[in-house]
């Protein structure tokens, strides 16, 4: 609830601020106004559902429901922020990994192509029937095709020893 009153304050500096209620509606950043206005309003009325239900459990869980759905769309308040200069930097990143999504998903196809036909091949053509040393190795890395999937994977990461 605390959050609420400090939300509700500062949408009222901002109202005073910009000159009333007819500027703060009628300005450029209209639409952010409104949706700001309809966040505060649903924190409002999540405060005073919490406080009507604590006082009768008549209304259920149901009602409970509806106010953590509500409190998940107070959170989109934090949209408001990408308006400010704070996030270019993680919108430019964002779109980066836009951008790169695809090459990176066919990279990924490639690699588990790689890997699946080579974990074929190794699992198909390493002879488990030579010295006990190399028996336990095989057992571990190679006796089947996704251990020998993982192997290589390691092996391309440079994680094989």
């Amino acid at each position: 609830s605390v959050f609420a009153l400090l939300a509700t304050v500062e949408l009222g500096i901002r109202v005073y601020l910009t000159g009333g209620l007819r500027r703060f509606y009628a300005s450029e950043h209209r639409a952010w106004n409104v949706f700001e206005t309809t966040i505060v309003g649903l924190t409002l009325l999540d405060v005073v559902t919490l406080i009507t239900l604590s006082q009768s459990d008549r209304l259920g869980t149901r009602m409970m429901t509806v106010c953590r759905i509500v409190r998940l769309v107070r959170l989109t308040r934090i949209a408001r922020l990408a308006r400010t200069g704070f996030f270019h930097e993680l919108t430019y990143m964002l779109r980066g990994i836009e951008s790169g999504g695809s090459t990176l998903l066919w990279a990924s196809v490639l690699i588990v192509i790689i890997c699946y036909v080579g974990g074929v091949v190794l699992t198909q053509s390493v002879d488990p029937q030579a010295d006990e040393s190399f028996k336990r190795y095989f057992d571990a890395h190679f006796s089947t095709v996704p251990a020998s999937m993982f192997t290589l994977f390691m092996c391309f990461t440079g994680e094989c020893a």
